[in-house]
């Protein structure tokens, strides 16, 4: 098979990946062999495998068939991530999107459009649920009266048209009391962005007029830990917080109930690239992820990278980048 992928570890020690099939396993040489001969048909080495020969003939056929074009269906979303605004309470290092140097804030009328494009899809396609997702560019908590008037609007149609609606937001973790209060009331969920304990987030990603954020968003999050709240964490890793990152998973799993915990490595837009915030050297970054994803499971937490995602073939990250349904401040 062409999608094969053999890598050494360590003495006679490899992995053996094929994406197509979702095969992921580890043996010595030995094992490794046996595998490829059962591959190319030898009875022998598939009956030691146990690899059935029906399975063998579909594991052919969707390596032929896997990356010929096809021709999608009408893209008719049922989910919609609103854009809200492009100003921002914070000013981070490395904003990609330069949040908070314009602020341009979403024109209602667009976003009522998209939550009626997306409700009339579920129905057209006999849909139960729709999906709204708050996103950034910026910060939804300097947009607060849109956030809280979309959320009325959107579950007013979806009690009209008996559908269920699921509303997820990206937040800073700079709010108001009030705000906390109503996401944990009126969410269904959250991913909040930190970057470490006091020292890097303090560093990393200070307020717009340069004070700390590592107190207020703190708050944040053991509210949402009081309350029950579903939340993940967000951290950006860069070149000089990458040795840290053990440290930083510990800290969040001794101090947070968050189950689920993703990193990215920084990405060299917006003011990464004025401010000389350099991504992790990727073999560094990877090592460290290794060794924090053991620390992270010992919690019975998960800890995610989106380029270690074995069960997705993607060559995009960021959905808005594919086939998804976005909407920015502009209206675009």
């Amino acid at each position: 098979m062409d999608n094969a992928f053999t890598i050494p570890v360590s003495g006679n020690q490899y992995i053996v990946y094929l994406p197509v099939h979702g095969v992921l396993f580890r043996g010595n040489a030995a094992v490794v062999n046996l595998f490829y001969k059962a591959l190319d048909g030898d009875k022998e080495a598939m009956k030691k495998f146990g690899l059935d020969p029906e399975v063998l003939v579909k594991m052919n056929q969707k390596e032929s068939g896997f990356f010929k074009t096809k021709i999608k269906p009408d893209f008719k979303p049922t989910a919609v991530s609103l854009f809200l605004t492009s100003g921002c309470s914070m000013k981070c290092m490395y904003c990609y999107a330069n949040a908070g140097e314009k602020n341009h804030q979403i024109n209602k009328e667009y976003i009522d459009i998209a939550i009626n494009e997306v409700i009339k899809n579920a129905l057209t396609l006999n849909k139960k649920s729709i999906t709204i997702n708050y996103h950034g560019g910026g910060d939804i908590g300097v947009a607060w009266d849109l956030v809280e008037q979309t959320t009325v609007y959107v579950k007013r149609k979806a009690v009209a048209y008996n559908l269920n609606v699921v509303i997820n937001a990206g937040l800073n973790g700079i709010l108001s009391d009030h705000q906390r209060d109503w996401i944990v009331h009126n969410l269904d969920s959250a991913t909040v962005s930190i970057d470490g304990y006091e020292s890097i987030q303090n560093k990393l990603r200070p307020l717009k007029n340069g004070k700390p954020s590592f107190e207020t968003v703190n708050k944040t999050l053991k509210y949402f830990d009081e309350k029950g709240f579903h939340y993940a964490i967000r951290t950006t890793v860069t070149e000089k917080t990458v040795t840290h990152l053990e440290n930083i998973i510990s800290f969040f799993c001794e101090n947070y109930k968050a189950r689920k915990i993703k990193v990215e490595p920084v990405y060299m837009h917006g003011r990464a690239s004025r401010n000389n915030v350099k991504a992790p050297d990727a073999s560094e970054f990877i090592t460290h992820f290794i060794n924090a994803e053991a620390i992270a499971s010992a919690y019975g937490k998960e800890l995610q990278y989106s380029g270690a995602r074995f069960d997705v073939l993607t060559d995009i990250f960021c959905l808005a980048a594919g086939s998804s349904f976005c909407v920015t401040p502009e209206g675009y």
